[in-house]
């Protein structure tokens, strides 16, 4: 099969790069949250110190301007948002720059104003950082979108064609592909019951064993292979599952959740008539 062998090749190219895509998507951010918010809090303890420094001097000297201007500044600083956060903080900052000489017996210095605005730039660097990773995050889930479509039109235009072709020489191939090709589906709408019936006394693999799945629109029906092994596809709901082979006590399980996507394993136990 070099054909289907190079289709399915191409295949996992396209998952491993719908993965890479996963990847940065489930990616986290919260180192980046994290070192943001502490260089908030720092930049905000001292624009708040530094303008109450200023107000100080203001009201001393009568410049109700000044003072008006940094009670605004900080009014309300900590619900801000972002850049409303930075812009007064950089008014302080021009404040203090300008008052400097003055401010000399207020306890503001230039160390302590280069302090602050080192506080300013880390905070608005961290910020552009994780603007930046949700610009980042926000095209890979349309390039991911996108190469999902790619995979689904792939897999139904080459791959299903091309196993099509193999029906008249390797139908038991074909009939697997066809049943596992009902979960092979990106958006997860089914979930898979399989697993392998076994006598519990002698562990031995059971075949033909009838396996019944009930739910409150009907059921649906399965045998276990020459190796005991079962296996069916199911939409999303709660089932009963019954087993039952003429040799042996019936196995039932009742109330069996499967959600979207889910693979479910229950292996069979069956109990010998004669053990009963």
């Amino acid at each position: 099969m070099p054909g289907l062998n190079t289709a399915t090749i191409r295949y996992y190219g396209i998952l491993d790069s719908i993965n890479s895509k996963l990847i940065i998507i489930n990616g986290t951010t919260a180192g980046i949250t994290r070192d943001k918010n502490k260089a908030r809090t720092l930049m905000q303890n001292d624009a708040i110190k530094i303008a109450d420094r200023i107000m100080g001097y203001a009201g001393a000297t009568g410049n109700n301007t000044l003072s008006q201007s940094m009670s605004q500044c900080i009014k309300g600083i900590e619900k801000a948002s972002q850049s409303v956060a930075v812009s007064r903080c950089n008014v302080i900052k021009q404040a203090a720059i300008d008052n400097l000489e003055q401010l000399a017996g207020w306890n503001v210095s230039t160390e302590e104003i280069n302090a602050f605005n080192n506080c300013i730039i880390t905070f608005s660097a961290l910020l552009n950082k994780q603007t930046n990773i949700t610009h980042i995050i926000s095209v890979a889930k349309e390039e991911a979108d996108q190469l999902i479509k790619k995979a689904k039109l792939f897999l139904t235009s080459t791959i299903d064609k091309g196993v099509r072709s193999f029906i008249g020489i390797k139908p038991t191939f074909v009939a697997e592909y066809k049943k596992s090709r009902r979960i092979i589906d990106l958006g997860h709408r089914h979930t898979q019951f399989k697993g392998i019936a076994i006598s519990k006394e002698t562990q031995q693999h059971l075949s033909n064993v009838q396996i019944e799945f009930r739910n409150h629109t009907g059921s649906v029906k399965v045998s276990s292979d020459q190796t005991g092994k079962y296996r069916e596809v199911l939409s999303p709901d709660v089932y009963d599952m019954i087993a039952t082979h003429p040799d042996f006590q019936p196995f039932i399980i009742e109330g069996i959740k499967i959600l979207p996507g889910e693979i479910k394993i229950e292996n069979i136990e069956m109990i010998p008539l004669s053990n009963s």
